[in-house]
């Protein structure tokens, strides 16, 4: 097991990478990765990099992927 999955999302950083979260949703980061592309997760760039706030995880928790 990762070390994110289980983790409480009150423990977790505010910014998430894409590994992180598809650690924690328990999904592949290539499927991450199509719902950041198909705007259903928001993102952050950071330079080249995606990152995942912390708020998004709470929304798809809390009330799905309808946005």
């Amino acid at each position: 097991m990762d070390a994110r999955q289980g983790q409480r999302i009150e423990e977790m950083p505010d910014m998430l990478t894409v590994d992180e979260v598809a650690a924690w949703l328990g999904c592949s980061v290539g499927t991450v990765r199509r719902m950041i592309h198909a705007g259903t997760l928001a993102r952050v760039k950071v330079g080249r990099l995606d990152r995942v706030p912390k708020k998004e995880l709470v929304r798809v928790r809390d009330g799905g992927l309808d946005g």
